[in-house]
């Protein structure tokens, strides 16, 4: 008695296969008819879903624009008050050079207060996250809209007060700083 090779079962499924790709009509028993897609009603849910998702995610995106002004301020102010606090400690000169077009801090010191490198262990601040750096206002010059503008910390204290605006959507925070405390301060709004 000769031996079969398939068994009865996996021929069959090879015929249904060979007929399927012979005669495009043919449906195998199995398989229900209409199933090509989705009901408008499945869509209809799915687009309430999206609107309710989009509902309550889109107010906290601005929440999060507000969360990193906040932190970029924060940041800024520690930055300011670090640079002071080691001009008068390490005794040395530190320059904080705010470039506005770019929304960047660089930190960079001197032994004299003559020739400055950017070798002071300080890392500088890059504005991220929707936050701009708008303008300085510095005691004696005023309103610095562009440019690049270089605060120096001296061993006695920095020249003068100053207060840098940052901007995210419609919000503003101002760091200011106050050279007889040493301090600098961050207000919400534009100050």
């Amino acid at each position: 008695m000769p031996t079969q090779r398939y068994p009865q079962k996996s021929r069959s499924l090879h015929v249904r296969a060979m007929i399927s790709l012979l005669s495009p009509g043919y449906r195998s028993p199995g398989r229900m008819r209409g199933c090509g897609g989705f009901t408008i009603i499945e869509l209809v849910v799915l687009m309430a879903v999206i609107g309710l998702v989009l509902a309550v995610a889109l107010p906290r995106l601005a929440g999060f624009e507000h969360a990193a002004l906040k932190s970029q301020a924060g940041k800024l102010s520690t930055l300011l008050r670090y640079a002071n606090e080691s001009a008068a400690t390490k005794r040395l000169h530190y320059k904080v050079s705010f470039d506005i077009e770019n929304g960047s801090v660089m930190v960079e010191r001197s032994p004299d207060g003559r020739e400055f490198s950017g070798d002071t262990g300080i890392r500088g601040l890059k504005m991220s996250g929707g936050v701009a750096l708008r303008d300085l206002v510095v005691e004696g010059f005023g309103k610095i809209e562009t440019g690049t503008v270089s605060v120096v910390f001296t061993p006695l204290g920095a020249a003068g007060g100053f207060s840098v605006h940052l901007e995210a959507g419609k919000d503003w925070f101002t760091v200011k700083f106050n050279p007889y405390s040493g301090k600098a301060e961050v207000v919400e709004g534009y100050a």
